[in-house]
């Protein structure tokens, strides 16, 4: 009877945790890695590759780091939203930043999205071809003026459409 108490702990666990890294994902999707774990994890053990102390031991740690995500926005100073666009940003190979160029791009960020709310994402903005260009100029602009060098061409303009692909699903 006790093993049967157990998955049924275990079951309230995985149910909290697909809940809480769907909304995480839904707010950041450069948080997708969560999810990926949180698959493995339970596919290892539908496997029979580990039992339900193993189980509950990583989900119990994934638990914690995702408490730690949680409040990293705070730690930033940052909203969600800013913290969003900050990590598609900043999550690049090869781009090592220092902490006045993190400094610089989070105030870009917030410039950002403080302008394309008041100022460009109207509504229906996404189904006028104008408005479209418009935002994708406006974020390019925008950027342009804080990230560093170290964003070649080629990266400057990758990143400028991941994040306008974001601002196109998000707003």
């Amino acid at each position: 009877a006790k093993k049967k108490h157990k998955r049924v702990e275990l079951q309230k666990m995985k149910t909290k945790i697909e809940n809480q890294i769907q909304q995480m994902v839904e707010e950041n999707r450069t948080r997708m890695d969560f999810k990926e774990r949180y698959e493995e994890m339970i596919e290892k053990y539908n496997n029979y590759s580990i039992n339900v102390e193993v189980q509950f031991e990583e989900l119990f740690k994934l638990e914690q780091e995702l408490n730690e995500e949680r409040k990293r926005s705070a730690k930033e100073n940052m909203t969600e939203e800013e913290l969003a666009m900050f990590d598609i940003v900043t999550r690049r190979d090869k781009v090592d930043l220092k902490e006045n160029e993190r400094k610089e791009i989070k105030k870009g960020i917030s410039e950002l999205i403080e302008k394309l709310k008041q100022e460009k994402l109207v509504m229906d903005w996404s189904k006028q071809q104008k408005r479209i260009a418009d935002v994708k100029v406006t974020i390019e602009r925008e950027l342009d003026q804080v990230l560093p060098d170290k964003y070649d061409r080629q990266l400057f303009a990758q990143t400028c459409n991941e994040v306008f692909d974001h601002v196109y699903q998000s707003y």
